[in-house]
């Protein structure tokens, strides 16, 4: 690879726009205008169903996904560089609005294509022809799930942006000014989570503790204000819920994941009938670490002291992915090379840039843009690798109508965390790169296996009780996180991490209710494609590429069974994909005991 070392480690958001551009106000103005038109055009059309009206809504609904899909993404990309600057935050407002905009006429659009009515539809769908369009408003036809009236539905997200987003925008403004007095000296410099973050692995367990108590002590002092905005963020949802007349709290995350309640249900009971398999990698983690008793702080610490010391540069990251999937991944590995030579990876640590990473694709402009605070090290290659794999997910679509673009988060995770897994998996590796790379994969299904499974048992108990009208104090919150972690580690662990309930973004996300356990589905799905994987490496990059772009439509049932035959309403493809992770443990314990 002949990337050049001076390349930024930085994206440069301007091939994009401008924000405080001409073209940017331009764009905006005209999908605010056109919003607003065809709202009330098509209100007043909603009972012409002609084939050449139902044609041409079609196109408009396409058009206007995409620009305001344009919109928010280049929004969330500028707010995540800074949480606290006011021209990011008037924008992402701005965009927040259209977006509402665009709701209401999918609302509408929902409507119109149900009201089609017998002969009509037929002739209508003959006319169209695409199989593609035909089987979306099908789709549509059988499962939407507006069950308000329109005018409900438009006073719902109006009132989302001063109710439900500005919790959401509170949380996220409040999270990224928190300061923390921390340094690796004895003085105490004032840093931000993100960067307190750095020192969560620190070989020296004593700073490890002091983390875990300066992180404590600062979010007790706002204890009360975060429980109050995740109660009513929780709370506005199950409103909306009972409004709606929905009778299980998860039939919105389940609909937007396009998985049965059969799948998931099986999923989590093979989970938790294996929880017992980590107990054994606790315990060699103990003998490793030399301490009488784990903490949640240890649990993801390298073994090994060298494994601090292996820090790469981001061209390095990227070099690595390249040369690691190049021969059985080619269109992935030039993809990869592509975005780096393109800038449009930002891999610093800064105050006030959101933690955590992301991908943000462009469909009008056809660019992809990822986000990580990158510490290099090898796990921050994973994730690298991982956030990469959900760009590359995305470029695969831009190609497809914009109603196909959209895919669950179930496959989002799948496609994410396939990519990590072919780049963790390719290449030899020498003793101390295998038990590295153990240790990360274990670590791994310690997150998404054990760390989800209390986060969607906590979040689902959360909104079991709002559902009630309860509301639940600090202190309760602590309490039902802290329990909930004891009953999937038992009580191998002497500190719990109490303020998981603040820490954890996902629980005020938007969009997303139960974003967690899409992430544990991801993750032992792409153990299965990466089965499929090695029976076939080259045969398999066609076929995969094929899956992705059928993401947009299909179940997930419907998607494993087409393109690799896999049931997964059945246990025994969930615990394939357990007992990979429980030889996994068995060999580390092997190699760390030599």
């Amino acid at each position: 690879m002949s990337t050049s070392s001076t390349m930024k480690d930085r994206w440069s958001l301007e091939s994009l726009y401008h924000i405080h551009s001409k073209p940017l106000e331009e764009f905006i103005k005209n999908l605010e205008d056109d919003l607003t038109g065809y709202l009330s055009f098509y209100k007043d059309h909603i009972l012409d169903h002609s084939s050449k009206r139902v044609k041409e809504f079609i196109c408009v609904m396409e058009d206007v996904h995409k620009r305001t899909e344009q919109l928010n993404e280049f929004a969330y990309c500028v707010i995540s560089e800074n949480r606290t600057e006011a021209t990011a935050i008037q924008l992402d407002a701005r965009s927040h609005g259209i977006k509402q905009k665009l709701d209401s006429l999918q609302v509408i659009f929902q409507k119109y294509v149900c009201g089609i009515r017998g002969t009509q539809w037929n002739e209508v769908k003959s006319d169209i022809g695409d199989r593609h369009i035909i089987l979306f408003m099908e789709e549509i036809r059988k499962s939407v799930l507006v069950t308000l009236t329109e005018k409900a539905e438009e006073i719902i997200n109006d009132l989302s942006i001063e109710g439900i987003k500005a919790w959401s925008d509170l949380y996220q403004q409040t999270i990224s000014q928190l300061r923390f007095p921390f340094s690796a000296g004895e003085t105490g410099e004032l840093i931000t989570l993100g960067q307190l973050s750095q020192y969560n692995s620190d070989e020296d367990r004593n700073v490890r503790l002091r983390v875990h108590d300066i992180r404590s002590k600062v979010l007790k002092e706002k204890e009360d204000l975060f429980a109050t905005i995740l109660n009513h963020f929780a709370g506005f949802r199950m409103k909306v819920y009972k409004h709606k007349g929905w009778d299980s709290i998860l039939k919105e995350p389940l609909n937007r994941n396009r998985m049965s309640k059969e799948t998931l249900d099986t999923m989590w009971a093979v989970i938790k009938s294996n929880n017992h398999i980590f107990q054994p990698y606790f315990e060699q983690k103990k003998r490793l670490l030399h301490i009488s008793r784990l903490s949640y702080f240890d649990i993801f610490v390298p073994s090994k002291a060298e494994a601090n010391q292996n820090k790469y540069t981001p061209q390095a990251a990227i070099n690595i992915i390249v040369e690691k999937t190049k021969d059985d991944f080619t269109e992935f590995s030039s993809f990869v090379e592509d975005v780096y030579q393109n800038g449009w990876i930002d891999f610093g640590i800064r105050p006030n840039k959101q933690l955590g990473g992301f991908a943000a694709g462009f469909p009008v402009s056809k660019e992809i843009r990822v986000s990580v605070n990158f510490n290099g090290t090898l796990k921050d290659v994973a994730i690298l690798a991982h956030e990469l794999g959900h760009a590359f997910h995305t470029t695969i679509l831009f190609d497809q109508p914009s109603f196909l673009q959209k895919y669950p988060m179930t496959l989002a995770e799948t496609a994410s965390t396939f990519s990590e897994l072919v780049f963790t998996e390719s290449g030899q590796m020498s003793k101390g790169e295998k038990i590295l790379y153990l240790e990360e994969e274990i670590n791994a299904a310690v997150l998404y296996l054990l760390y989800v499974q209390f986060h969607f048992d906590f979040e689902l108990e959360l909104y079991e009780l709002k559902n009630k009208g309860e509301f639940l104090t600090a202190k309760q919150l602590t309490e039902r996180v802290v329990k909930k972690q004891q009953e999937v580690f038992g009580d191998c662990l002497e500190h719990y991490q109490d303020y998981f309930w603040i820490l954890t973004p996902h629980f005020y996300y938007l969009n997303e209710p139960f974003y967690n356990f899409s992430y544990t589905f991801g993750y032992l799905f792409s153990y299965g494609l990466l089965k499929e994987y090695k029976k076939g490496r080259r045969e398999f990059e066609e076929k995969y590429i094929l899956f992705l772009k059928d993401t947009g439509l299909l179940s997930v049932e419907e998607l494993s069974l087409k393109h690799f035959g896999i049931d997964l309403t059945q246990p025994v493809f969930w615990m394939d994909s357990i007992q990979k992770i429980k030889k996994n443990i068995e060999e580390y314990i092997q190699l760390t005991s030599d």
